[in-house]
Order: C-alpha cells, then sequence, then structure tokens
C-alpha cells in the first residue's frame, strides 16, 4: 500500500524520468518483500507525486532483473539527489519531484507553534501520543511541533522499518487538552 497522502504534486514537479538510473535517499516506502511496492516507472513516477515526503523515486524497468519494485524516497535537495548507478548495464529508471524539501511549505507562526501541546506519532501498530512539557530543551520542542503542523519533513522523519518500528509513522497534531 502507498503512504497516507497529505499533498498532490502538480505533473510538472515529477515530470522527468532517466532511463538507466539509480538514485539514493532515504526511504519511505521500499519496493521489496510483500509489502514492497510494485509498479512500471510511470505509476512510481505518479505515487511519489502523491505522497508526502516522496520526492524522488526508483522504479525497475527491466522485470527479469529485478521485478517491478517501486521505490519512493526522500532527500533534502531533490535536484542534487546523490547517483547510486547509471549507464546501460542499471536496469532501473529513476526521477525527482520538486516538493516536500525544506523551506518549500509556509513556516507556522509563533501562536500556532504555542498550541500545540500534544502530538501523536501515529504507526501501523496504534498511537503513541506525546505531551510537549515547558521544561523540555525548547528548539526540540518547536522543531516537533514544526513537524507536526506542516506538511513537510526536515529531516528523517519517517522511521526505518523493522518489526518493533513500523515504516508508515507519521506525527501528527492532537486535540488540544487530549492525552
Amino acid at each position: 500500500a502507498i503512504p497516507a497522502t497529505t499533498a498532490t504534486a502538480t505533473a510538472a514537479s515529477c515530470a522527468s524520468t532517466r532511463e538507466h538510473t539509480d538514485l539514493d535517499g532515504a526511504v519511505i516506502q521500499d519496493g521489496y518483500g510483500p509489502r514492497g511496492l510494485s509498479l512500471p516507472p510511470d505509476e512510481c513516477r505518479a505515487a511519489c507525486g502523491r505522497t508526502r515526503g516522496c520526492n524522488v523515486w526508483v522504479s525497475c524497468a527491466d522485470a527479469k532483473a529485478c521485478g517491478q519494485q517501486c521505490w519512493l524516497k526522500w532527500v533534502e535537495v531533490p535536484s542534487t539527489a546523490p547517483l547510486r548507478g547509471e549507464g546501460a548495464h542499471v536496469p532501473w529508471s529513476a526521477g525527482t519531484c520538486e516538493k516536500d524539501k525544506p523551506g518549500s511549505v509556509p513556516l507556522p507562526s509563533a501562536e500556532q507553534l504555542e498550541a500545540v501541546r500534544v502530538v501523536a506519532l501515529r504507526t501501523a501498530k496504534g498511537e503513541l501520543r506525546i505531551k510537549l512539557r515547558p521544561d523540555w530543551h525548547a528548539p526540540s520542542v518547536t522543531y516537533v511541533r514544526t513537524v507536526a503542523l506542516t506538511d513537510t519533513c526536515t529531516a528523517k522523519c519517517v522511521l526505518p522499518e523493522s518489526p518493533h518500528r513500523p515504516s508508515r509513522s507519521q506525527l501528527a497534531v492532537t486535540a488540544p487538552g487530549r492525552l
């Protein structure tokens, strides 16, 4: 399944496809195994455009070499995504989307940030609610509030998948006063 979306990229923001290219980035959704995405390049590019946090995608264009794996990834600057491989021997197609990068979403006002008292980390296993305390490290609390209120991660917001830490974690603001 493709992760939940909160914004739709314009077609132009994910317009380019580079054949015989593999790009690197922090994995948002992998393309391997029973829960991996299996999409051809055009559909993989579209999935990245619809997926929060995705601004790099790679899809196997050679079913014999690697199936139809589709990997959704995030990098801070999509136009300079690190190259993992390139050339006729590389069975991947890849591309970037000019979205979900630091500074692409207006930051919340000080009043909006201050109003966030409780955040929730939503995972496939349930919800972990965190009451933000005034005596905690102020820059860290501000960062958590900002991530919870905006639609863009400025660091690795999606945690690597493990049996104890599902990959579809999402930070969100909960109703004021609820804990």
